[in-house]
């Protein structure tokens, strides 16, 4: 399995995972975090690091095509670390369609829906 896979799949499970220096920071709900997950995270975490690394290259990277479509840095911010990674097979075009579901109606906040419309009928 992929350090990128193993991420989607603790993101999935609400595991959140960052790196600081040369360790591994866990965040997750009491009992999430089995003794099998525990190994996977132990003998991936060489690959997890790395993986959790390439982040700063692609919030760049995306703060670009924000301010490029004049959206607001805050929703790039707004991403988590951990989420970064699932972002690096998508084309600049596919980011910033996500880059638009996040950011919501400028006028009200409301949410963007897959299909283009709003959920608050602004």
């Amino acid at each position: 399995m992929t350090a990128t896979a193993l991420l989607a799949d603790f993101h999935r499970s609400g595991i959140r995972l960052q790196a600081r220096g040369d360790r591994l920071h866990v965040e997750a709900k009491p009992g999430t975090i089995t003794y099998d997950l525990r190994r996977l995270l132990t003998k991936h975490k060489a690959e997890l690091l790395a993986e959790l690394a390439k982040p700063t290259a692609m919030r760049a990277r995306l703060h670009s095509i924000a301010a490029d479509a004049g959206l607001p840095a805050s929703v790039v911010d707004a991403i988590d670390a951990d989420e970064l990674p699932l972002y690096d097979e998508l084309s600049d075009g596919e980011l910033l369609f996500c880059l638009w579901l996040r950011s919501g109606c400028p006028d009200c906040g409301g949410h963007h829906h897959n299909d283009g419309e709003n959920t608050h009928g602004c």
